[in-house]
């Protein structure tokens, strides 16, 4: 099942590039995709 999960979200994180205007903008939004995943997690998980 991890696996899915892992293709799940890298999908996602694919997808704020892909949709991003430039470069700078996809990583800004890859950023704080990834930020709010890691805030989703228990505290211990960080």
């Amino acid at each position: 099942w991890w696996g899915a999960d892992g293709v799940i979200i890298g999908s996602a994180m694919v997808r704020q590039l892909g949709e991003a205007t430039s470069p700078k903008e996809g990583l800004k939004r890859l950023e704080k995709y990834a930020r709010s995943m890691k805030n989703a997690l228990p505290s211990y998980a960080h």
